[in-house]
């Protein structure tokens, strides 16, 4: 049979043109099309079996047939290689998705760098744990030196192990602002608030991610003293999942480029034990 008159090199064809024009699921790559012709040697043995006594009814309708499942199959491997809205983020429900995660886990560096891009000055560590039950527990390393917290489960208050003295400082959460010591969800929603631009993809630790992008605020009027790269907040989302991965946040100073990124993990089982607080002197209240 010719090339052009066979439903097999057909299907390999459409595959060759969707694999170039949609955003495929690296999860299902060619498993899919495989599958489809193995479907496709079922049935056809399946038919030849039932119309042995009508060969020629068979002879005439089998390729009509052929033809016309073609169709069909294109489009179920269209839908198969797009189950998350055509492999894009719906950005409309990604506040939904991450309101609906128990836990969240937080790693985020802040530095400033000059001109030599390589090298961090300043450089701020964070680590944070943040259960819907629980509440948050969180490390911050600056100059080597690591200031642990707690996050009371209603998100009201703040309790902080001072690591000069050991004692225990408390304060309300009572401020203006989304704050990633108190609920990283708020940092999501805020950025979200905000009208953005589509920024495309990249991989982040080796996830297919997709971003979006707001600016900075308005430039102060003597910014253009300090060039250097665009400002702006980004932030990624796990094509997959629905839920972000990071965010990064650039902006121009005196001393030059100041960055802070923050990357996520969603719904990790977390244990109560690790938001217990210890017992540990309570410091006097300030006045």
């Amino acid at each position: 049979m010719p090339k052009y008159g066979n439903p097999e090199f057909m299907l390999v064809n459409i595959w060759d043109k969707y694999i170039l024009s949609i955003r495929q699921n690296p999860a299902l790559d060619e498993k899919i099309l495989a599958d489809a012709l193995v479907e496709y040697e079922d049935s056809k043995e399946k038919n030849s079996a039932a119309s042995s006594a009508y060969a020629w009814k068979r002879l005439r309708l089998l390729p009509l047939l052929k033809w016309a499942a073609i169709p069909i199959i294109a489009a179920a491997l269209i839908l198969l290689l797009n189950p998350f809205e055509g492999s894009s983020v719906a950005w409309g429900k990604v506040a939904e998705r991450v309101d609906q995660s128990p836990t969240t886990i937080v790693r985020g560096e802040s530095f400033q760098r000059g001109e030599n891009p390589e090298l961090k000055l300043f450089v701020i560590g964070t680590l944070a744990y943040f259960s819907k039950e629980f509440g948050g527990y969180f490390e911050m390393t600056v100059f080597g030196r690591t200031v642990r917290g707690f996050v009371s489960p209603d998100r009201k208050l703040v309790s902080v192990i001072d690591p000069r003295t050991g004692e225990l400082k408390q304060q309300s959460t009572d401020m203006p602002g989304p704050g990633l010591f108190y609920d990283p969800k708020l940092l999501i929603h805020d950025f979200l608030s905000h009208p953005y631009v589509k920024i495309g993809r990249k991989a982040i630790n080796g996830i297919k991610a997709e971003g979006i992008e707001i600016p900075i605020e308005p430039a102060e009027k003597d910014s253009k003293k300090y060039p250097g790269g665009k400002e702006y907040k980004r932030l990624w989302v796990d094509i997959k999942t629905g839920l972000p991965i990071r965010e990064e946040i650039k902006k121009n100073t005196a001393l030059g480029e100041l960055v802070n990124n923050l990357d996520f993990e969603w719904n990790k089982p977390l244990p109560q034990s690790l938001f217990r607080i210890p017992e540990l002197r309570k410091a006097p209240e300030e006045n």
